[in-house]
């Protein structure tokens, strides 16, 4: 009896073969459709910084605050919608962000891409 079970699982595991097969896993890119710019880290994309909406500023700050504090959030939020971001080095221009927060979020931002449109 205590040999079944491990038989069990590989038996399990081996009809499992042809379905994960079937659906490749590795080739889907995002799991649901992106229709907003702050879901795009979701599917391991960057958010094109240039392509925040007004709309979105309350939910990219809230997002951009696990990386960095709440207030540089804020700033880069207000810098980015007021300018048009070339080089997200261009963000140490404000105040209080430094060429270590610009690291911090260069995984998850970007100045280059298509913006998502509605």
């Amino acid at each position: 009896m205590k040999g079944a079970l491990p038989k069990f699982f590989v038996i399990f595991l081996l009809a499992l073969l042809p379905i994960a097969e079937f659906f490749p896993f590795q080739k889907i890119k995002c799991p649901f459709m992106i229709n907003s710019e702050i879901l795009k880290p979701a599917c391991r994309e960057r958010i094109n910084i240039n392509c925040i909406k007004q709309e979105e500023g309350k939910d990219f700050i809230l997002f951009l605050s696990s990386y960095v504090k709440k207030e540089q959030a804020k700033e880069i939020y207000n810098y980015a919608t007021e300018n048009q971001v070339k080089d997200l080095k261009e963000l140490e221009k404000i105040s209080g962000i430094g060429s270590k927060t610009v690291q911090k979020i260069y995984s998850i931002l970007s100045t280059s891409g298509n913006c998502v449109r509605d």
